[in-house]
């Protein structure tokens, strides 16, 4: 899996999407307000590696378990 950038919509909602979209324009998956997507080490965004470890050897936060769809680049 490839690493991935999250932040939050103006309406509240976290956004995660893989940081190859960094620019480009997605949709909320809730409001559906248009958002361009963050460049990591914006404020208030955070880059997940899906196979880095936390401390303890538990998954790091955000890498895998019950994540809602990611947003779709808008056409």
């Amino acid at each position: 899996m490839k690493p991935v950038i999250r932040f939050r919509c103006q309406c509240g909602q976290r956004v995660r999407i893989e940081t190859e979209y960094v620019g480009e324009t997605v949709q909320c998956p809730t409001c559906l307000r248009s958002l361009v997507v963050p460049a990591p080490g914006a404020p208030g965004t955070e880059v997940i590696h899906p196979h880095a470890k936390a401390k303890g050897g538990a998954a790091a936060p955000g890498a895998g378990g019950n994540a809602p769809d990611p947003p779709q680049p808008v056409p």
